[in-house]
């Protein structure tokens, strides 16, 4: 339950597009996260984004590599992913 008291949506799942796009249908009314996960050559990248309503025709999420740099690698010595 959220801090109000009300019952939280169940969440839903859904595999994107070859482009990355994907849809959900059938949210009632009111204001939704957002989150998208995935895993490109053994890095998990992921994102969110807050204040989703159902009706407006896109909304972007912006995945970042939540992975360390690995010890030694070229990007630990760039100072990046």
């Amino acid at each position: 339950r959220d801090p109000s008291g009300n019952r939280l949506p169940s969440p839903r799942q859904t595999v994107s597009a070859e482009d990355g796009t994907f849809g959900v249908e059938g949210l009632a009314d009111g204001t939704y996260t957002i989150q998208a996960h995935d895993l490109r050559n053994g890095r998990t990248f992921s994102g969110q984004t807050r204040g989703a309503q159902p009706g407006r025709d896109t909304w972007e999420v912006v995945l970042r590599d939540e992975d360390p740099a690995r010890p030694g690698s070229r990007a630990e010595k760039r100072g990046g992913p």
